[in-house]
């Protein structure tokens, strides 16, 4: 049995790699985590990428089964040449279990519903939410977890997530201290 979970990548778009020399595949794109090779479904393989420019910054929302990331949605992100040059922005990190335990138990919502939560506090630009595999608290599912101090949450629900704002909020104080 292999286990899914929705992504999402936001990152420097590095390039495409082909099989057989010819037939694009997969792209490749540098996130803060590190660098990822995607796999491009067939319709957004003549399409989007071709668009793309060695540098740009991407995002990408798909399915991760085990270490394969197959995307089903791929964009381009403008940014802010003025915010892209400001030196060493700190930022939280959330981590959310997307593996099957926690999506059956609501952590798409939950996901969703945060993101949105930042982005309504504009928060977005120095809180990234990254959707992980299992964090082995299967039956407290949803799970979640704060960075830098690791603060988790189980059996997230919707009427938790400003409690959450609040400790990244608490988080982003102290660092500009």
């Amino acid at each position: 049995m292999t286990n899914e979970a929705y992504f999402q990548i936001e990152g420097e778009f590095l390039g495409v790699c082909a099989l057989n020399g010819y037939k694009l595949k997969y792209l490749r794109l540098r996130a803060t985590d590190g660098d990822f090779l995607v796999k491009i479904p067939k319709e957004l393989r003549g399409g989007m990428v071709y668009k793309l420019s060695i540098g740009d910054q991407i995002r990408c929302e798909g399915i991760q089964k085990d270490l394969k990331f197959k995307a089903y949605s791929i964009e381009k992100v403008e940014v802010d040449r003025v915010e892209a040059s400001t030196p060493n922005k700190t930022k939280v990190k959330i981590l959310i279990c997307q593996s099957s335990d926690c999506l059956n138990n609501g952590g798409k919502e939950v996901y969703l519903a945060l993101t949105e939560q930042l982005r309504s506090h504009n928060l977005n630009d120095r809180v990234t939410v990254q959707s992980t595999g299992c964090l082995k608290c299967c039956k407290q599912a949803p799970n979640l977890i704060v960075l830098p101090d690791r603060s988790s949450y189980h059996n997230v629900r919707l009427s938790q997530i400003p409690a959450v704002i609040s400790k990244v909020r608490h988080h982003l104080s102290i660092e500009q201290n």
